[in-house]
């Protein structure tokens, strides 16, 4: 974005490896330039991601004016030539101040942009690994909250008994956890409570990482960035705040960068998407710095139930989907066609049914169709 111009460039994908190859006539580099001040696309950015965040808005398309514009500006320049290559997947770089609106949520007026192509967001090439390593038989490490379980904050003084105040439950943090297992098959590690003190030489998650190799890991739990220095940011375990700044120090120690490198970082938690100018990726963005090839983070503070439900569905796609971009997209596209949703205290599938916990049971009908409960999740970094 520069002061009253947007320069878009196309990178076409050259490789003749079967599925991704440009056309031999076109060319690799398409550029364009919109004529646009660089304060209003912030401004239209900005009011996309109000609008589809606001759960008071889920019976609304009070986003779609915004939703179109940023379409106009970012992907219909560029259309011809995505449409004579007959691409079907995007990978977005993006400038400061774009990295935080929901890129699925964008729209033409008649679709939105998954229905056409998977997205996905990368810092940089230089900062992405992409090499394509199937999942097969992945070996998934997973922790969360228990359902329901009190969570201990340590940052607090104690009380006077000498132990530390509770905070609210995280009710639905870690209940989708056992659902996963049985999408991937038996090489599954869960631990419903995670204890994990940084003072301490024991860091469970550490040991677990580099005790064996795991293709994915799965964090459920709360997560908060705040204003300001960039260790005010954690994650929020059993009875510690892991500050974004410590999470390469457990990268390291996890070995998560050592061959074979985890292929999915999962940060099934609030805003692990979302940053400031120091990390504007987030946790997410970190983890990819951290040796982790792909991240999934959110945007904003997640339903319980949307989350549940997007995890559930998304594993289940991982399964047979040629692409995590793809996965994640065909995950979204169930939700947005109402084939996912919460029904009578369960959770209704395309081909499956699953009861969910009483605290977040609807004894009526919740659809998950509106972006706010599938547009926050997005893969950055490795989407192959």
């Amino acid at each position: 974005m520069l002061k009253q111009q947007l320069e878009l460039l196309l990178v076409l994908p050259t490789a003749k490896d079967g599925k991704f190859f440009a056309k031999q006539n076109s060319t690799q580099y398409v550029r364009k330039v919109v004529t646009v001040n660089r304060r209003v696309v912030k401004s239209i950015a900005n009011k996309l991601r109000v609008q589809v965040r606001n759960p008071r808005k889920i019976r609304t398309t009070s986003y779609i004016p915004f939703a179109k514009q940023l379409y106009e500006l970012l992907i219909a320049p560029l259309e011809p030539e995505l449409t004579e290559n007959q691409i079907d997947t995007l990978i977005f770089s993006m400038n400061k101040g774009l990295r935080a609106f929901p890129i699925a949520a964008l729209n033409n007026g008649e679709q939105f942009l998954i229905e056409k192509y998977a997205v996905g967001l990368i810092p940089s090439f230089s900062l992405t690994d992409t090499r394509y390593r199937p999942l097969e038989n992945p070996r998934l490490l997973a922790f969360g909250v228990m359902a329901g379980a009190p969570v201990r904050d340590m940052a607090a003084p104690r009380c006077a008994n000498g132990k530390y105040p509770e905070t609210d439950s995280l009710t639905c943090c870690g209940c989708g956890i056992a659902h996963i297992k049985g999408y991937l098959g038996r090489n599954l590690s869960i631990k419903q409570r995670l204890w994990l003190t940084l003072n301490c030489k024991t860091v469970p998650i550490a040991q677990r990482g580099a005790a064996i190799s795991y293709s994915i890991i799965h964090v459920a739990t709360h997560a908060e960035f705040k204003p300001g220095k960039i260790e005010n940011s954690y994650i929020q375990f059993w009875n510690e705040k892991l500050q974004l700044d410590r999470l390469r120090q457990l990268s390291e120690k996890s070995q998560w960068s050592a061959d074979p490198k985890v292929e999915l970082l999962v940060l099934s938690a609030c805003k692990t998407a979302l940053g400031n100018e120091q990390a504007e990726l987030g946790f997410a963005g970190l983890a990819l710095q951290a040796g982790v090839k792909t991240a999934i983070g959110s945007l904003w503070y997640v339903s319980d139930r949307g989350s549940l439900a997007l995890m559930s569905e998304f594993y289940h796609q991982l399964k047979t989907a040629p692409l995590k971009t793809e996965a994640l997209r065909q995950t979204q596209l169930a939700m947005l066609k109402e084939q996912v949703l919460i029904k009578d205290g369960q959770l209704q599938l395309p081909d499956r049914v699953i009861p969910i916990p009483e605290e977040i049971a609807s004894t009526g009908l919740t659809t998950l169709s509106h972006p706010y409960f599938w547009s926050a999740f997005t893969v950055i970094g490795n989407w192959n």
